[in-house]
């Protein structure tokens, strides 16, 4: 084993200024939420294999044939969600424009002119008798 000299500064006050000049390190980070699930789903799969590698033959409690299950149920879905998406797209572009709307728009229709102060003031009132409002003031 060879001895190796002790490693000494020539500046000491140099390296202090530049140690100075560092930023601080980082404080430590308490976990989060998702390092919390993280360690609740590994905890869950643990539990959940050791469980069926005792109730299981051991053909059945492989990891193996259980991953293969989940990506053939996750295609299964995805190609159901995709189908959805396409029949939705489908159905809607084919149906045609509804022309309902359209026989409900009219246009504005100016109110009859009462000819006489006195026509005014009976249509306001009965207007007003009928609560409508707008039509009052629209008389």
């Amino acid at each position: 084993m060879v001895d190796l000299p002790a490693w000494h500064s020539p500046d000491p006050a140099a390296w202090e200024a530049v140690r100075d000049r560092l930023p601080p390190s980082p404080a430590d980070r308490w976990p989060g939420v998702t390092e919390y699930l993280l360690d609740l789903g590994v905890l869950l799969q643990r539990r959940l294999f050791g469980w069926l590698g005792d109730v299981l033959p051991s053909w059945a409690a492989s990891e193996e044939l259980w991953l293969t299950v989940v990506y053939v149920l996750a295609g299964v879905v995805l190609g159901l969600l995709a189908w959805v998406v396409y029949r939705f797209l489908t159905v809607r572009s084919a149906r045609p424009v509804s022309r309902e709307i359209e026989s409900e728009i009219r246009a504005h229709e100016e109110p009859e002119r009462p000819s006489t102060p006195g026509a005014w003031a009976r249509r306001f009132g009965r207007r007003l008798e009928e609560s409508a409002w707008t039509e009052a003031l629209a008389a």
